[in-house]
């Protein structure tokens, strides 16, 4: 029998050895959930992530579950939450080997239909959002070469310039900036995060540009060093989804779950020496180029044999001097048609 006081706010049931227990979802709008002991909701399940998943309401009555990328998923109805989802009183949630239901008796409280939640209609209020988001991975390429011929103390304090510079680029275009990237000295990462479902040419414009201008200043860099041997730089570009807080407002946005997609971009820029070129693109970047005019003419199509991958990727490759021509004629267009100007430098 229920707790009296259940029957007019909105609960979780969760079944245990003995029976089940009730966590009464008022006095907050998140509720986390996991092994670890700093949980709201604490469970002792093998199967279960230290933190799981997490359940938000909304000022629109609604309550959401989100798996926080998560060992062996979170599930609704059988179904896999990869997007969040809504909730309706008597959905039936699986957490490892632990089932749990979603109550919500109140008729004031009663949601909707609809299960699957399309993340372009989220409320203003929802905290944790799955974003798109695409990444550009620059690697020095000759940094092995550098630290044998010299100074330590030279060499960091170019690289420490170098890197300034270059975040001062991805920045002024809008993106954020991770600089070497867990041991890997000499990688800088930029992510851009698009629009919730998809993207626009301008997104896809600005990281041609980030591009271009990268090299540009590196190409500046090494004329003003004199340096024995120049930086050399190659790129990787990969898009996909990623977790982002969408109500903390700090100096930086906060985001979780893209380290697969920095993970490709990283091994595909690595993958540009073998093919002999200066920047490759994942499969879905190729595809968002479908909207640019004679992209086609940058990119050729090869397929490498990438660490991790048991089989080989297609991927999409070009020079920096053919982004830079692609650039200006998307400049020249853009005055003759719209008498708007498209910034290069």
């Amino acid at each position: 029998m229920l707790p009296p006081e259940l029957f007019n706010q909105p609960f979780l049931v969760i079944q245990i050895s003995n029976g089940y227990c009730c966590l009464p979802l008022v006095g907050g709008t998140s509720w986390s959930i996991g092994r670890s002991g700093d949980n709201n909701l604490v469970l002792p399940d093998l199967l279960i992530s230290r933190h799981h998943a997490i359940l938000q309401s909304n000022d629109d009555g609604g309550f959401y579950l989100l798996d926080l990328i998560s060992t062996n998923g979170s599930f609704v109805n059988g179904c896999r939450a990869i997007v969040p989802v809504r909730l309706r009183h008597g959905d039936r949630i699986k957490l490892g080997n632990t089932n749990l239901a979603f109550c919500c008796l109140s008729t004031s409280l009663v949601l909707d239909e609809t299960s699957t939640l399309d993340t372009s209609y989220l409320p203003r209020a929802t905290r944790l959002v799955w974003r798109l988001a695409s990444v550009i991975a620059i690697e020095l390429r000759n940094l092995t070469l550098l630290t044998q011929q010299l100074d330590k103390q030279i060499l960091a304090a170019a690289l420490d310039t170098w890197c300034r510079e270059i975040t001062n680029i991805i920045t002024s275009l809008g993106g954020l900036v991770e600089k070497n990237v867990g041991n890997q000295v000499g990688v800088i990462k930029a992510i851009w995060f698009h629009r919730y479902h998809g993207t626009k040419k301008e997104d896809i414009i600005r990281l041609f540009q980030a591009i271009s201008a990268i090299n540009k200043r590196t190409i500046k860099f090494n004329q003003e060093l004199s340096l024995p041997l120049p930086f050399k730089i190659g790129a990787g570009i990969n898009t996909g989804y990623g977790i982002v807080d969408n109500i903390r407002r700090d100096e930086r946005l906060y985001y979780l779950s893209l380290e697969s997609t920095f993970n490709a971009a990283y091994l595909l820029g690595s993958a540009t020496q073998e093919i002999g070129r200066d920047l490759a693109l994942g499969e879905t970047t190729y595809k968002y180029l479908s909207m640019l005019n004679n992209f086609e003419s940058i990119f050729q199509q090869y397929t490498v044999n990438l660490t991790g991958c048991n089989n080989p990727v297609v991927t999409y490759a070009g020079l920096f001097a053919d982004i830079d021509k692609f650039l200006k004629s998307i400049s020249s267009s853009s005055r003759a048609h719209h008498g708007t100007r498209v910034v290069i430098d």
